[in-house]
């Protein structure tokens, strides 16, 4: 999967939430060890995160005799959901009052277009997280992203470059889209639409905090159902007759869990595993320069630079 060429473009296929539940969890390594799942990224204060790490390590030991290069592993910030990190008395602008809980997916949106987010709480719980990474896996992590896209908000984005800069990750996730695929929800539509406008400008601060981001993502508008393997296919050759880039797939493969919000107990989380580790995909995926995050890799700068001319203008990008 990593003997290809370093002028090939490289394919990154990422699995979000890990530590959100142990069905979540029990998938995503399924999805890395049997699919083309070549990344995860880990909730800090996810419900099952330590045994997340635990079973990710035991695999990580066997990953490292068939692959030259093992999984990447980052970090999945989170402001939108659960508890926080930090101690709720010194981040109270992150937190609902009475529950001491993040204010949701909604909700934090809301309150960073209104202004009531406090920044410097912001700043404050991402350190937190990124020490819990630093404490439970022995290292920074290899990338960002972030939980219901929220790092990429106005405002929050900045504090975001400037502390995953800080810490030395290489690679931090910016969601636009150029894949030609609307779902079939159209309040997700509107979410991926506004996420997108914010991701643009979002671009442009994480590159002038050198942190780098990858010529064309998606995921946002192929989650659940609409995450088949004829998109998926469809983007490995795309990909595959180019060079010097680095594309990122988001997923979100798991058993529907117990616990947690509709999206986690959905069964189109199984769906999704189902689909990251067929056959067919998984042999395209050998032929092709699918794997990690890794810090030497560049992305083309003609393409992240032309995301200042993307134009969305009520419609997600390339829908």
């Amino acid at each position: 999967m990593d003997h290809q060429s370093a002028t090939l473009t490289r394919i990154v296929i990422n699995a979000d939430d890990m530590g959100y539940a142990p069905e979540r969890d029990r998938g995503i390594l399924d999805a890395v060890g049997n699919g083309i799942c070549s990344s995860a990224s880990i909730l800090a204060n996810g419900l099952s995160a330590e045994g997340a790490l635990r079973g990710w390590k035991e695999m990580e030991r066997e990953w490292k005799k068939p692959r030259s290069l093992t999984p990447s592993l980052g970090i999945h910030i989170n402001f939108t959901e659960g508890s926080p990190i930090s101690e709720p008395k010194v981040i109270p602008s992150l937190l609902d009052s009475k529950s001491h809980e993040f204010l949701g997916k909604f909700g934090f949106g809301e309150a960073v277009r209104t202004k009531k987010v406090d920044l410097k709480h912001v700043e404050i719980e991402l350190e937190a997280q990124l020490k819990w990474f630093q404490k439970h896996v022995g290292r920074a992590p290899s990338h960002a992203d972030g939980h219901n896209h929220a790092h990429v908000y106005p405002g929050v984005a900045q504090i975001v470059a400037k502390v995953c800069a800080k810490w030395d990750i290489h690679w931090i996730r910016c969601p636009y889209e150029d894949f030609p695929v609307g779902t079939s929800d159209n309040k997700q539509n509107n979410f991926c639409r506004n996420i997108a406008l914010h991701a643009q400008n979002a671009s442009k601060v994480f590159r002038n905090n050198k942190l780098r981001v990858v010529s064309h993502f998606y995921g946002m508008q192929i989650s659940g159902k609409d995450l088949t393997v004829s998109n998926i296919q469809k983007i490995i050759a795309k990909a595959s007759r180019t060079e010097g880039q680095v594309v990122e797939i988001m997923t979100h493969p798991g058993y529907p869990s117990k616990t947690g919000d509709e999206f986690s107990r959905s069964g189109d989380r199984l769906h999704e595993l189902k689909v990251l580790t067929n056959e067919s995909l998984v042999a395209a995926a050998r032929k092709a320069n699918v794997g990690p995050f890794i810090s030497k890799l560049q992305p083309c700068p003609n393409l992240v630079n032309s995301l200042d001319n993307i134009e969305v203008q009520g419609r997600i990008i390339g829908a």
